[in-house]
């Protein structure tokens, strides 16, 4: 084996190696096929094919279609590398190591790169916490169903109609998108029927002329004011169903709590009518209570599309075993 003409990674490669791997952009790995066989199902079954009766003190090569950053970081931890050395940087680089994972049908980096995506196990943000769309569809991707309910709950900050978003809810899968939809119309409706209460909010009723409470003058325009604000805080769900822009001391709270105000301000006895501050606390209140994450099931266990996966790459190595051996 002529290193000079071949470049060996410097921590995964051993000189009693009897199996080299090779990444797509050319760098080498020469490990023991037996860690290769307890760590990877896939490498396990190939290893069981009928081998060529060819006699060589070179070892096999087998061209893989991962890249280096990948392939260190799966061989990293089956070698037992330090855990630092696995990390990885990107969000694309985690998700890549995750498919090859499954590929390769290594539940040990799987596990670790999942344990990766949890700040309670880390002590540290994730930083898929910060795209919780992709963090949605990784976790519906390998069938994680508590991270992929996470997920649907951190979506609920994010406006889908804010181009940034689009490329990510663009790669969902048809169901998984339509069960974050599901989640928001239903806040919106829950919240929308608790603001029709007129018990909770008595200027919501049907009259033209609310009545001041302490003069009895007339009020004409505070509940056609209401029904704007109404809508205008559905509107505001519907952008943001996570809700935490409606309260008083946000934005879009207080321009409605202005409106109100200066609606519910008598012009006879200059009073003001209703304890507005409650009334926004009502709402805040509701929205703790409103449904916070998807209801979420797979069909079955992806054990089938991980079977023909795995079958395609199989066959795809050994054709690299009877025609790359050097």
């Amino acid at each position: 084996m002529q290193r000079s003409s071949q470049e060996y990674h410097k921590d995964l490669t051993f000189e009693d190696g009897d199996i080299v791997l090779c990444s797509k952009d050319g760098t080498h790995f020469r490990l023991f096929s037996q860690s290769l066989k307890v760590a990877s199902g896939f490498f396990r079954d190939m290893f069981t094919l009928p081998q060529p009766n060819t006699r060589t003190d070179k070892p096999d090569i087998i061209q893989l279609e991962e890249s280096r950053e990948v392939l260190e970081r799966l061989f990293g931890l089956m070698c037992g590398l330090p855990v630092g050395y696995c990390d990885a940087g990107s969000l694309e680089l985690i998700e890549d190591i995750l498919n090859a994972a499954e590929k390769y049908e290594m539940p040990g980096p799987a596990a670790y790169f999942r344990a990766l995506m949890r700040p309670r196990v880390t002590g540290k943000p994730s930083p898929l916490l910060q795209t919780p769309l992709r963090l949605y569809r990784i976790s519906c991707r390998h069938r994680w169903i508590e991270e992929a309910k996470a997920a649907a709950t951190l979506t609920l900050a994010l406006d889908f109609e804010e181009p940034q978003h689009r490329p990510a809810l663009h790669m969902l899968e048809s169901r998984d998108l339509l069960r974050l939809l599901d989640l928001r119309r239903k806040r919106k409706n829950v919240l929308k029927k608790y603001l029709e209460d007129s018990r909770k909010f008595p200027f919501g009723k049907d009259a033209d002329i609310f009545a001041c409470q302490h003069c009895q003058a007339g009020l004409p325009a505070l509940n056609l004011v209401w029904k704007d604000v109404k809508a205008e805080i559905l509107e505001e769900m519907e952008r943001r169903p996570l809700g935490d822009t409606l309260t008083v001391f946000t934005p879009p709270c207080s321009r409605f709590f202005a409106k109100m105000s200066r609606a519910a301000a008598c012009h006879a006895c200059t009073n003001a009518n209703g304890d507005l501050l409650s009334v926004f606390d009502h709402i805040r209140r509701c929205i703790t209570t409103l449904p916070s994450s998807i209801d979420l099931s797979f069909d079955d266990d992806g054990s089938s599309h991980r079977q023909i996966h795995g079958l395609k790459g199989l066959n795809h190595s050994k054709g690299a075993l009877d025609s790359g051996i050097c």
